[in-house]
């Protein structure tokens, strides 16, 4: 988020590309869904993200309780 608002295109295209991968390892679809949009818009040297970015935070948060909701049932 911070890349984005000072106008960053390389440094969130990399950090998505990473998360993309570990979410869709994960199941964490529609947060590897909205890391391929932000890797797109890197890789187009756009930065106007922002939104896309808080939606991205909300996607994380959601997948964070599922899974911790997933660990929790296993102990």
């Amino acid at each position: 988020r911070d890349a984005v608002e000072a106008g960053e295109s390389h440094r969130p295209e990399r950090a998505a590309h990473r998360l993309r991968g570990s979410a869709a390892n994960l199941g964490a679809t529609s947060v590897a869904a909205l890391c391929e949009e932000l890797e797109s818009l890197g890789r187009s040297g756009s930065v106007a993200g922002g939104d896309l970015t808080d939606r991205l935070g909300d996607a994380l948060d959601r997948a964070h309780v599922a899974l911790s909701q997933i660990l929790g049932a296993g102990a």
